[in-house]
C-alpha cells in the first residue's frame, strides 16, 4: 500500500516499542503455529484463562511483539478472558532477512487477524470475541469490528467489541471520513493528552478519530491526563490501573450483553482522566 512510507516504518507507525512492561507472570504464555492460506506460518502467543468467559484477539503495535504486553494480558486473563496475539511480520523479533516493512506488513496483518478471528470463532465454543489493538495494531482490531471496509471486508460477526489503545491517528491515503462509520460494535478508545509520536502523530487528538467517527451507541473514549503512547506499558501504576479497570469494565459490560450500562470513573479516576461516551 503506497500510503505507508519509510518514514512511518522508522517511527513504528505510531508505536515506539514498549519499555518497562515486565511483570510477575500469573499465567505462562505459550505459543502455537498456524498455516495461513498464503502458505505463511503464523506464530500465535496464547494466555489461557482457566474458565474463560470470552476470547481477546490482540494485535501488537508496529515493530513490537505479543509478550511486550504481558502485563496487560495478565489483567485480561485475571478478568476471565483468554488472550490470543499473533506475531506480525513487522516485529523486531523476526530475523532481519524475513522481517517485512510496514508497507508489506499491512496486508500480512489483515491476513493474520482475519485467520485468527476465524480460528477463535471456531474454537471458543460460542464465547464472545473482543478485538484489541495498540497503535498500528488497533487498525486491524477495528477492521474485525467492521471499520475500513473499503480496504478489506474482514468483519467477524463473533467480535462483540473493539478496544483501541492509541490509534495510529490520521494516515493520509488510508484514513478518510468513512473509515469508522461502518463500525458495527461498541468501541473503547484509550489515549492521553501527551500521546504523541515524533515524526508521525503530532496532535494527540488524532487518536480520537475512531471514536468521533463511529455511529455505535455505547462507545467510549478514555483520555488520561498526562497519558503518553506507553499508557499500557504500566510504568505508572496508577495510570495503568485506571486504564485496565475501565477496559475490563467495558469488555465485561459488552460480553454480558449490557452494552447500555453507563460506565463512570471513580472520583479519584475523574481527577486523572476524562470519559466521553455516545
Amino acid at each position: 500500500m503506497s500510503h505507508i512510507t519509510r518514514r512511518h516504518a522508522l517511527f513504528g507507525i505510531g508505536l515506539l516499542p514498549l519499555v518497562g512492561t515486565a511483570a510477575t507472570a500469573q499465567v505462562t504464555a505459550s505459543t502455537f503455529d498456524v498455516k495461513l492460506r498464503s502458505g505463511r506460518i503464523l506464530q500465535v502467543t496464547r494466555w489461557d484463562a482457566p474458565k474463560p468467559t470470552g476470547y481477546i484477539l490482540f494485535s501488537h503495535g508496529g515493530n513490537s511483539w505479543p509478550t511486550q504486553y504481558d502485563k496487560l494480558a495478565q489483567v485480561l486473563v485475571g478478568a476471565g478472558y483468554t488472550v490470543l496475539a499473533p506475531l506480525h511480520t513487522d516485529s523486531l523479533k523476526i530475523a532481519d532477512a524475513e522481517r517485512a516493512d510496514l508497507k508489506k506488513a499491512f496486508g500480512d496483518r489483515i491476513e493474520d487477524m482475519a485467520h485468527l478471528g476465524g480460528y477463535a470463532a471456531a474454537t471458543a465454543n460460542g464465547l464472545p470475541l473482543i478485538a484489541i489493538g495498540h497503535s498500528y495494531g488497533s487498525l486491524f482490531a477495528l477492521m474485525l469490528g467492521g471499520a475500513l471496509t473499503y480496504v478489506a471486508p474482514v468483519r467477524n460477526a463473533a467480535v462483540k467489541a473493539v478496544v483501541c489503545f492509541s490509534s495510529p491517528g490520521n494516515i493520509p491515503g488510508l484514513i478518510n471520513p468513512a473509515a469508522y462509520t461502518s463500525l458495527e460494535v461498541p468501541l473503547l478508545m484509550v489515549t492521553g493528552d501527551k500521546d504523541v509520536v515524533p515524526g508521525f502523530t503530532a496532535d494527540w487528538h488524532d487518536h480520537l478519530l475512531p471514536f468521533e467517527g463511529t455511529p455505535v451507541k455505547g462507545s467510549y473514549a478514555l483520555i488520561v491526563k498526562e497519558g503518553t503512547h506507553q499508557l499500557i506499558g504500566g510504568q505508572t501504576s496508577a495510570e495503568f490501573g485506571l486504564v485496565t479497570d475501565v477496559t475490563v469494565d467495558f469488555v465485561r459490560a459488552v460480553t454480558l450483553n449490557k452494552e447500555t450500562v453507563p460506565m463512570k470513573l471513580s472520583a479519584n479516576g475523574a481527577e486523572k482522566a476524562e470519559l466521553r461516551h455516545k
